[in-house]
């Protein structure tokens, strides 16, 4: 996992000239993990009226899914489906 200190190592070494390539890729990196929080808030605390309510079980099996996402312990599903898709 990267930390700061990593990210401000990268940021010391690269070109003036991409300056702006990187903030604005940090921007998007930013809203997106906002909009994906924001999301995930909506979603447990406001379902739908044909759903039925979240139980404290399916509640704990959303948080552990993110703690295994923010710890890399996933497959992205492009990596998944070529293993369905050899039979693997």
């Amino acid at each position: 996992m990267a930390s700061k200190k990593d990210l401000y190592a990268l940021i010391d070494k690269l070109p003036d000239k991409e300056f702006l390539a990187a903030k604005r890729y940090l921007e998007f990196l930013l809203e997106n993990a906002i909009k994906n929080n924001d999301a995930w808030e909506e979603l447990l605390n406001n379902p739908n009226e044909t759903s039925e309510p979240l139980t404290a079980q399916d509640k704990a099996a959303i948080r552990e899914a993110e703690e295994d996402i923010k710890a890399g312990r996933v497959k992205p599903w492009e990596v998944v489906k070529k293993g369905l898709d050899r039979g693997v």
